[in-house]
């Protein structure tokens, strides 16, 4: 048990686990050929369950449209992503998941609650609670 913990020593402590759980979450995705910055695509598209601009969804990844495109592009030669043109605005593209997108996805949210499960097992419910409350303020806190 750490007592008196240092802002350094969370801050090690938040990334090594972060880094363990990014590296299983990734190693799972392979057999679906997918990365996670797929599935950050796959997850905005669940989210928002209409279709969207693809300017507009790089907005939402944060990335540039030609960033998301070569994602989308990948998405789409899967299956998982249907493009199609806006029905007013003939130089937009517009995106949604495919129902392979939905079942797919559905998988990922699966597989990343086992990842989560396997890491977190060790730590009893109400130090969860507590780590979960502080995370949240402190992301608040930063306006993330």
């Amino acid at each position: 048990m750490v007592d008196n913990i240092s802002s350094t020593q969370l801050f090690d402590l938040v990334y090594q686990s972060a880094k363990l759980l990014r590296a299983e979450y990734a190693r799972r995705l392979q057999p679906m050929h997918l990365t996670p910055s797929h599935t950050r695509v796959l997850r905005q598209l669940a989210r928002l369950d209409e279709p969207v601009k693809v300017a507009d969804l790089a907005v939402l990844l944060g990335v540039r449209p030609r960033s998301a495109t070569g994602l989308l592009t990948e998405l789409v030669s899967s299956g998982l992503v249907r493009r199609r043109s806006h029905p007013t605005d003939g130089r937009a593209v517009m995106v949604s998941l495919t129902p392979k997108g939905r079942r797919t996805w559905a998988r990922i949210v699966a597989m990343a609650d086992d990842v989560a499960t396997a890491f977190f097992a060790p730590i009893p419910q109400p130090s969860r609670n507590q780590m979960a409350k502080g995370l949240a303020r402190a992301l608040e806190q930063n306006n993330l």
